[in-house]
């Protein structure tokens, strides 16, 4: 959603944000292919694909938005 992530941080700590329909309650939960993420105000996501790691260990993902 071309968020910061400070701010992807702020809307899970407030509940804003479901991962397979559950509240995501955790900044640090494994997400893996397929799963359903839901942002509150800015839709319902489906991860493709996860790829390589960040230098800072972070990791870089391909999402779909459902229509």
């Amino acid at each position: 959603t071309n968020e910061s992530r400070d701010k992807a941080k702020s809307s899970i700590l407030s509940g804003l944000v479901e991962c397979n329909y559950s509240p995501a309650t955790r900044t640090d939960m494994r997400i893996q292919n397929g799963d359903v993420i839901t942002v509150h105000g800015s839709g319902k996501f489906i991860i493709v694909n996860i790829t390589e790691e960040t230098k800072k260990g972070r990791l870089r993902l391909s999402a779909k938005k459902y229509i």
